[in-house]
C-alpha cells in the first residue's frame, strides 16, 4: 500500500476559517479584559488650571453587600500635591452607612474620621502632612485605600 502526499496547499487550513478562527479569538480575549479589569473607584476632578485641586471618591452603590466593590489599595491609590482636598460622596442605596478611617497617617494628628456617612453625606479632608495615609471603612473592612500626598 502506497502512501500518498498532500501538498502544502491541499494540507493548508482555508484563510476564510483562519480569519473566522482569528476573529473570535480577538472578541473573546477582549472581553476576558473587561471582566478581569479592575474597578478603579476614584475620580480625578480638575477644578481650573491643569493640576487637580479636588479629588473626588465615589463610595458606589451596593458596596456594602458586594466585597467585589471594594475600595482595595491598589485600585484606589490616589496622589495629590499638598494642601489638596479629597472628597468621599455616599452613593450606596443599601441603607448602610460607611465610613471613611485612617488606619495609620504620617502622624496622629493627620488622623481623620468621618462618622457615619449615608446615602448623599459627602466628607472632605485637606491634608497637610506629606505621607501615605490608609484609610477604611469601620463597618466594611474590604472598603481600603490609600492616598498619597506628595511635598510640594
Amino acid at each position: 500500500m502506497e502512501r500518498q502526499r498532500m501538498s502544502f496547499e491541499e494540507y493548508a487550513p482555508d484563510r476564510k476559517v483562519l480569519g473566522v478562527l482569528l476573529v473570535v479569538g480577538l472578541i473573546l480575549a477582549s472581553g476576558m479584559l473587561l471582566v478581569l479589569q479592575p474597578k478603579v473607584l476614584a475620580v480625578l476632578s480638575g477644578k481650573g488650571g491643569t493640576k487637580s485641586t479636588e479629588v473626588d471618591v465615589l463610595i458606589p452603590d451596593g458596596i456594602a453587600s458586594n466585597p467585589r466593590l471594594n475600595f482595595v489599595k491598589s485600585s484606589i491609590t490616589v496622589k495629590v500635591n499638598l494642601n489638596n482636598t479629597i472628597v468621599w460622596s455616599d452613593n450606596d442605596t443599601s441603607g448602610q452607612a460607611h465610613t471613611v478611617t485612617t488606619r495609620s497617617a504620617p502622624s496622629a494628628s493627620a488622623s481623620f474620621d468621618s462618622g457615619p456617612l449615608n446615602l448623599g453625606d459627602t466628607f472632605s479632608v485637606t491634608p497637610t502632612a506629606p505621607g501615605t495615609y490608609l484609610y477604611h471603612c469601620i463597618f466594611h473592612g474590604w472598603m481600603q485605600g490609600t492616598i498619597t500626598v506628595l511635598a510640594p
